[in-house]
């Protein structure tokens, strides 16, 4: 468990920038990529998005890893966690119609943070005392950035696709789970240094 120095501020603005910076990235390129093959049937299918989700994903977790080995070592696995975590989400659909109880909005953060959340715990179970409180953190995370993003205006007229308020959102998204996460990041390393 080696904890490497770096001021808490300092830290947290890293963090933040690395979930903001690869998510709108990703989404310029990804919106561009659709919009020069808008007739390409790849383009116009799920599988597109789905590729585009991954490769979001492990933009983020990458820049994450990052940041992160300014704090600690030997979590090469990060990324790969991130992307395989992030998947859980897309479990949610089929099991939204057995739980028709629980809306969406609450649907969705448990899946994403808890999937997110379980598969980083992973990488950080060994390096990090009580690591199990990143899944909480992860899921707190979640639920504040999708609420966010809800009350954000114009969200319901961007729904229907990738635009530029959608970067917008979805960036408004990244910095609050950036900063929650961030936090909780600072207080667990913090723990880790006895």
């Amino acid at each position: 468990m080696a904890v490497k120095r770096l001021s808490n501020p300092g830290f947290l603005l890293l963090w933040v920038l690395a979930n903001v910076l690869p998510w709108l990235a990703v989404c310029v390129l990804w919106a561009g990529v659709a919009t020069a093959f808008t007739q390409n049937a790849f383009v116009n299918s799920g599988a597109f998005w789905l590729l585009g989700w991954c490769v979001v994903c492990g933009a983020v977790g990458t820049a994450q890893r990052a940041v992160l080995q300014l704090r600690l070592t030997g979590i090469g696995w990060w990324p790969v966690a991130t992307v395989v975590g992030s998947g859980a989400v897309l479990f949610l659909f089929p099991l939204s119609d057995a739980l028709p109880q629980l809306p969406t909005p609450v649907l969705i953060p448990l899946f994403l943070g808890g999937g997110i959340g379980v598969a980083q715990w992973w990488v950080l179970r060994r390096r990090v005392p009580h690591a199990w409180n990143w899944v909480v953190i992860q899921i707190v995370a979640a639920i504040a950035s999708i609420l966010a993003g809800l009350f954000t205006p114009g969200v319901d007229v961007v729904m229907g696709g990738m635009t530029e308020a959608l970067m917008v959102v979805g960036s408004l998204i990244e910095v609050v789970a950036g900063l929650i996460t961030g936090v909780g990041l600072v207080l667990l390393l913090r723990s880790s240094r006895g």
